[in-house]
């Protein structure tokens, strides 16, 4: 299971990391990401968020329990719908799209030769990058990745 504490110095590695990323804040679920987004301002932008994994068995016996753990991650910009032409809209996608993909080539360099502990469980063969679109006015890019990590 990733704990809470190595998941805040990751975040705080990634943020130092991608210089894109103004805010960072840390999210119990998908469900209070709305709520949190309403009180930001167009000058917090690059937002990142992050989501605390939840964490599922699959084991075959009580000797070898390895937890997968999904995690979410939301690489945001406010937006000012009643300013923004399409050429504004589609350049918050250009720009939140190249800092979901540092943030992917991150986690994948730091597989390989980083030191953070859950990192090196990666599923690599499970990352998911979608477009996210009109959350509390802020529009990007959210990375979804799994790691199975000793219980």
């Amino acid at each position: 299971m990733i704990l809470i504490p190595e998941l805040k110095i990751y975040t705080a590695e990634i943020k130092a990391a991608i210089p894109a990323i103004k805010t960072s804040h840390m999210l119990l679920n998908e469900a209070e990401v709305v709520k949190y987004l309403n009180g930001i301002k167009k000058t917090d932008n690059q937002i990142m968020l992050t989501i605390i994994p939840d964490a599922q068995s699959k084991a075959k016996d009580e000797d070898n329990i390895i937890m997968n753990n999904a995690m979410g991650f939301f690489f945001l910009e406010k937006t000012e719908y009643s300013s923004s032409q399409q050429n504004d809209w589609i350049a918050i996608f250009e720009r939140t799209q190249a800092t979901a993909l540092e943030f992917v080539k991150k986690l994948i360099y730091d597989k390989t030769f980083g030191s953070c502990g859950f990192n090196k469980d990666l599923d690599v063969n499970n990352i998911s990058i979608k477009p996210e679109s009109g959350l509390a006015s802020c529009n990007g890019w959210s990375v979804e990745v799994y790691f199975d990590t000793p219980f």
